[in-house]
């Protein structure tokens, strides 16, 4: 237990019991964690009702292989016609299998923005600190997904583009019914060659790499303690999938 002054927060292991119930950023409830998976919550006073929580998961890259899209650039250029011309492209990869994973976000509605960032940096700071000397000499990151935009309606703009022609299931559904590793599955289905984000509607290309409203003071926080985008997005939604190397890599 680590005592945040001046708040006078604490930051806990969670109880099973409480955690269970909590909803997380992207609106669903959290999945069950593996055994192996440390979970905390930060309360305003030892014992009090949890305001915030947050998962930590070790990678092995021998069992968990996953995927994500990478955003790049394809250059088009023909000097006798005097055309240059930059298009945005997703592949899909596996750069970051076998990563550590913070995951399980969850924080009370009546926190603020401003409270909601000094809740997951409280928590941010305990977590690292736990989990750095696990990494040893490995050159492994750290990852964070955070949930990607959606419109009005609920729906993300990205899945409607991109995903759904490839699962004709609505985006929530599939998430209710395949469970917490169901991208390891949609990966099969989509394409593996180059994809011209540029063909996608407006609002789709907007939403690359942006993340929910619910998850901004989350990013912050993430961002004080060196995490940081370096491109790669969610399959689903085309969240941003932020990365912390070890020091000096």
């Amino acid at each position: 237990m680590s005592d945040l002054s001046p708040a006078g927060w604490t930051v806990e292991a969670a109880r099973a019991e409480e955690v269970a119930g909590m909803v997380g950023l992207d609106g669903c409830a959290l999945p069950a964690p593996d055994a192996d998976d440390l979970t905390w919550v930060v309360r305003a006073q030892p014992g009090g009702a949890a305001l915030a929580t947050m998962r930590w998961r070790r990678g092995n890259s021998d069992t968990d292989l996953r995927a994500w899209f990478r955003l790049g650039w394809a250059v088009h250029a023909a000097d006798d016609l005097k055309l240059f011309r930059r298009q945005r492209t997703l592949l899909l990869g596996h750069d970051l299998t076998g990563a550590d994973e913070l995951y399980g976000f969850a924080t009370a509605a009546e926190l603020g923005e401003d409270r909601a960032t000094a809740a997951w940096a409280a928590l941010l700071r305990v977590a690292l600190q736990a989990v750095t000397p696990a990494l040893g000499d490995e050159v492994r990151p750290c990852i964070a997904q955070l949930p990607g935009l959606r419109d009005d309606a609920g729906l993300s703009p990205v899945w409607q583009a991109l995903g759904r022609h490839f699962h004709a299931q609505d985006l929530d559904a599939a998430q209710h019914q395949h469970g917490p590793g169901w991208e390891r599955h949609m990966a099969t289905l989509l394409p593996r060659h180059l994809v011209y984000a540029s063909l996608l509607p407006a609002t789709a290309q907007g939403a690359l790499g942006r993340a929910a409203a619910s998850a901004q003071a989350l990013r912050q926080a993430l961002v004080q303690v060196g995490f940081g985008w370096r491109g790669h997005v969610g399959l689903a939604d085309g969240g941003p999938v932020l990365e912390r190397w070890p020091s000096g890599f």
